[in-house]
């Protein structure tokens, strides 16, 4: 019996020794959790888990508005052109229309010279970009270059030449006879392009007769004595200054209104052209294009004219002063049924 006492005192001994060092155990565990140890996770039931943003059953869930991106204008303007200037209007025409680029997104230069390299891809970009397959004969103008297939559309088609057999010079500053000459002979270009579609022969059909290339002479090469050009030059002091191959060029330019003599009766032929200078006679180029392509009943009566000048950088407009005892002639608006009579009309010009 003693036996078994013993033995039960000893499981009871053995049983508290063990729930003692259970307690220890958890002690240890609380301080280390405590002295910044892992809590323990606890573990969850993912099917029991509700998102709130999840609807109940039935019913639906409100859209999401996504917040739009912010839109870049096509053209956020240029700090150096003003509605004050007076050609805001041209800057503007020429880069809404992707003819002329800023110096920089934030300048256009006004002031600056226009070269030859940017007044080529100007009249490019107005012929419509037309794919070129020419090749290129000048050492200066590179593969990559922005104004590359502009030099060789406008090589190739006689627009401009270069300044030697192997250089285009796409960085020299353009004078106004050189690009009275590169716009005339764009006009001339756009307008064999209208004659050939005109009288290109239906499919299938054979036209009458083919005049050889080399029979055609080039515009500028027709002396400008059997034009009539010299006529039209005579009456500016400085029309002995032009070069021959711009006379014909410089007379059309004066005719068409696009150049006229400044106060001094000089067309300043050799002073380079500004690029507010050839943004305003590009866009007024165009409009006479426009003008000339419209219906003759779209077409409203002519402006009053005006001989637009600059000087310093600012445009002067003059006005015709009638000599001392002359009178001055009014013009009346007929009244309905009447007949008006026809008076000379003066094209407004831009003198750059």
């Amino acid at each position: 019996m003693r036996k078994w006492n013993k033995l039960l005192a000893l499981m009871l001994a053995m049983a508290m020794v063990l729930g003692m060092a259970t307690t220890a155990f958890a002690a240890e565990d609380d301080a280390a959790t405590a002295d910044g140890g892992e809590t323990p996770v606890e573990e969850t039931n993912e099917d029991a888990a509700v998102d709130e943003t999840t609807p109940a059953e039935g019913e639906e869930t409100a859209p999401v508005e996504e917040t739009p991106a912010e839109e870049t204008p096509v053209e956020a303007g240029y700090t150096d052109v003003t509605e004050a200037n007076w050609f805001y209007e041209a800057v503007t025409y020429v880069t809404e229309n992707g003819l002329v680029d800023g110096e920089t997104e934030t300048t256009f230069a006004p002031s600056a010279d226009m070269t030859r390299a940017d007044m080529i891809v100007a009249l490019y970009r107005m012929a419509g970009s037309p794919e070129v397959t020419g090749e290129n004969p000048f050492t200066d103008v590179a593969a990559d270059a922005d104004y590359y297939a502009a030099v060789i559309w406008g090589t190739s088609n006689g627009v401009i030449n270069g300044t030697s057999e192997t250089t285009f010079s796409p960085d020299d500053s353009l004078q106004r006879q050189a690009f009275a000459t590169m716009l005339y002979r764009y006009a001339e270009l756009m307008a064999a392009d209208e004659t050939t579609d005109e009288t290109a022969p239906a499919e299938g059909e054979t036209a009458d007769e083919t005049v050889p290339a080399e029979e055609l002479t080039p515009a500028e090469e027709v002396p400008a004595e059997e034009t009539g050009a010299e006529d039209v030059l005579a009456q500016y002091a400085d029309a002995d200054s032009i070069q021959a191959y711009a006379r014909e060029a410089m007379a059309w330019a004066v005719t068409a209104g696009l150049f006229q003599g400044d106060p001094d009766n000089n067309l300043n032929p050799r002073v380079n052209a500004t690029r507010a200078e050839v943004a305003t006679l590009i866009m007024r180029f165009a409009e006479m294009t426009a003008a000339e392509e419209a219906p003759e009943d779209a077409i409203g009566g002519a402006d009053e004219a005006t001989d637009v000048t600059v000087t310093d950088g600012e445009e002067t407009t003059e006005t015709e002063t009638p000599a001392e005892g002359e009178e001055t002639t009014e013009t009346e608006t007929p009244a309905e049924g009447e007949e008006t009579t026809e008076t000379p009309d003066e094209t407004a010009s831009a003198e750059a």
